[in-house]
């Protein structure tokens, strides 16, 4: 095994991004209990007749949390071993720091909308050049390795990530800057959904691209 390091890594991220992926299942499950919760309430007039649900939605919270931590954690211990067999990965582990003091400075921040609003910006561009540089990196690694079909398939993912990004980012603005009611809401809601399911198509491409990785290092 050649790069010993980059393996052990990216089998970390991987892991990393499939407990994400339940952590976001988890999550969605205590947004439909919460409001299950809310229209028996609102049916109710109180939540008497349901304990149970909301005994539901807490546990899942809890559990959202807990694999959105252990996720995180693990994403970052895989950079950080990555990172000594291939120098993109310490470029992402300093993307994920920055990212850090970004998520506490958004937190310290919330009650200014102007410092809450870039914090939050760059915190999705931290996010972004993370996932560049891991690309990145495991595109070195494939040239080294000679896997010129990896080469290629990598610089397609990272421009699709870009473009992703890109397009996300200019739906923002439009929505800001344009009343979105009327036909201009609904074309901004039309292409919403659209970016959505781009993004979503990219990042299932980048998993599977991951777990490729794993198969190609482990030779």
């Amino acid at each position: 095994m050649k790069y010993p390091n980059v393996s052990k890594g990216i089998k970390k991220i991987y892991a990393a991004e499939i407990i994400s992926i339940f952590a976001t299942i988890t999550a969605i499950g205590a947004g439909i209990m919460s409001a299950v919760i809310y229209v028996g309430e609102q049916k109710n007039g109180s939540l008497d007749g349901l304990e149970i649900e909301a005994l539901a939605a807490t546990i899942l919270i809890a559990a959202a949390a807990v694999l959105y931590v252990v996720g995180f954690i693990l994403n970052l211990v895989g950079i950080i071993k990555a990172s000594k067999d291939e120098a993109s990965f310490k470029n992402a582990f300093m993307f994920t720091i920055l990212g850090i003091v970004a998520s506490v400075l958004s937190v310290v921040l919330a009650s200014i909308d102007v410092a809450a609003s870039f914090t939050d910006i760059f915190i999705d561009l931290a996010g972004l050049f993370v996932t560049i540089f891991v690309i990145q990196g495991i595109v070195r690694i494939s040239e080294s390795l000679h896997r010129e079909d990896m080469v290629k398939k990598g610089r397609k993912i990272l421009t699709a990530t870009v473009i992703g990004y890109c397009i996300g980012t200019g739906l923002s603005l439009f929505s800001s800057v344009f009343t979105t009611t009327g036909i201009t809401g609904s074309i901004a809601a039309i292409l919403s959904v659209c970016a959505s399911l781009f993004t979503l198509v990219v990042y299932l491409i980048y998993l599977s691209y991951l777990g490729r990785t794993r198969v190609m290092l482990d030779k």
